[in-house]
């Protein structure tokens, strides 16, 4: 059996197929491959322990009964031979989902699951990337329109906004979070507050009109959304015409693709006053990014539910208000590892414990950027903190001991809490790129 862990294939010989698959099937039956012993080693993968995988590509179809096919497994490329009377006849096509065992060094083809619903994934994430808007520079504009009125398209001057359009704006600030005063952020921020910020990001919509069956308690997009409601109704359009609106984009995101944190430059702290038709094209920008941000986490967890027990990841920006009342956004990347105590094949393992892992990248006014990375599994907490900024990283410093002692005064282990100077390095997310190409 041929298995190169990183997807690519060897190069062509001069050999006859037939000889290609006689040498193929006697590598795969009879010669430990250490490559791919390697391969599946790095995977975790146990003796006759069961895994779902993705068909990336199906490399080779011939009469023999040996099928090679690429695999997406656990978010790992794998080239591997699978046999082709395990198929009952049934054509193995890309994106197709199976579930296969390891025996020995070989993969053993179980089932067939057919195309599951995360194989759609990318292609949303494909459909919605080269329409995003950042929130802090989309949100500007619109509370400037607020509190000056909209630009007038057909003159100079503005015009007031609409009355149900200001109450939602000004519902909108008051969801908002605002920069600690000086001298208090070292205190802890109340839970509540916290909950409240996430809730807010837009990133739990779905799941809150799920369980609630109204927006009662709105977040960020269901109030995008109806500011764009009740701007239509101002202009005599209906909800329908809001998809011939282009979404207004941002250089920076369609640069950066997927990947965990964005560099992003700094916002206008101003902003002139966009016209309603411009309105409408932040928000569609605006809603696209909160989408990304909700398909993306999607993904994450979709290729890690090949495990037993899944593993979850959210991706978020959350936005808030500088002490100048100007918006600003966090990025966050929550990733939960439930506890797997569960016994998986005849070899003895050590039970996998629970653990959060929180990164939040931010900008202060008198900071700079500032990294966070915090790692608690079994009441040990392991902490990193990046400054950009030579002055920050020194109050970090000097900041830590005491940091140290008001979480172990929590009943936490403090195992690590580093202050380092710079920025992490981005996790990126791959994104098939045949599926989509942001600069076209």
């Amino acid at each position: 059996m041929i298995n190169l862990p990183d997807g690519s294939r060897p190069p062509p010989t001069e050999s006859s197929p037939a000889a290609d698959r006689s040498a193929l099937a006697a590598t795969n039956r009879t010669t430990p491959n250490r490559e791919l012993a390697m391969a599946l080693d790095q995977l975790q993968l146990l003796q006759r322990q069961q895994v779902l995988a993705r068909v990336a590509e199906v490399i080779t179809e011939g009469k023999g009964e040996l099928l090679r096919v690429l695999l997406d497994i656990k978010g790992q490329s794998l080239t591997t031979l699978l046999e082709q009377s395990a198929l009952q006849g049934t054509r193995l096509t890309p994106d197709t989902w199976i579930k296969v065992m390891r025996s020995g060094n070989e993969l053993r083809l179980l089932e067939l699951l057919g195309t599951a619903p995360q194989a759609r994934l990318p292609q949303a994430l494909a459909e919605h990337l080269p329409w995003q808007h950042r929130l802090d520079s989309g949100l500007a504009p619109l509370l400037t329109a607020l509190a000056t009125g909209a630009r007038n398209p057909s003159g100079p001057g503005t015009l007031p906004l609409p009355a149900a359009a200001q109450q939602v704006l000004r519902e909108l600030l008051t969801h908002l979070p605002g920069q600690p005063p000086a001298g208090t952020a070292s205190e802890p921020l109340p839970t509540p507050q916290v909950r409240q910020w996430l809730s807010f990001a837009g990133a739990f919509s779905e799941a809150t009109l799920t369980r609630q069956g109204n927006a009662e308690n709105p977040d960020l997009k269901l109030m995008l959304g109806r500011l764009a409601q009740v701007l239509l109704t101002s202009q005599g359009e209906s909800d329908e015409s809001f998809n011939r609106y282009r979404p207004l984009t941002s250089n920076e995101l369609l640069s950066s693709g997927l990947q965990y944190p964005l560099p992003l430059s700094p916002p206008l702290s101003r902003s002139e006053p966009p016209s309603v038709g411009q309105m409408l094209r932040l928000i569609a920008g605006m809603l696209n990014r909160i989408a990304v941000n909700q398909l993306h986490s999607l993904l994450l967890s979709a290729r890690a539910s090949t495990e037993a027990v899944a593993p979850q990841s959210w991706v978020i920006d959350l936005p808030w208000l500088n002490a100048h009342d100007h918006p600003r956004v966090a990025q966050l990347r929550l990733d939960y590892t439930p506890a797997d105590d569960r016994e998986q094949g005849s070899e003895e393992r050590k039970p996998r414990i629970a653990q959060w892992v929180l990164n939040l990248s931010l900008e202060l006014d008198d900071a700079g950027p500032l990294h966070f990375e915090v790692k608690l599994a079994a009441g040990q907490l392991a902490t990193r903190i990046w400054a950009e900024q030579a002055t920050t990283l020194q109050r970090v410093r000097a900041g830590a001991e005491g940091l140290r002692a008001r979480l172990q005064a929590l009943g936490l282990e403090v195992t690590s809490l580093d202050c380092l100077q710079g920025a992490p390095k981005p996790q990126p997310t791959r994104l098939e790129q045949r599926l989509v190409d942001i600069k076209a």
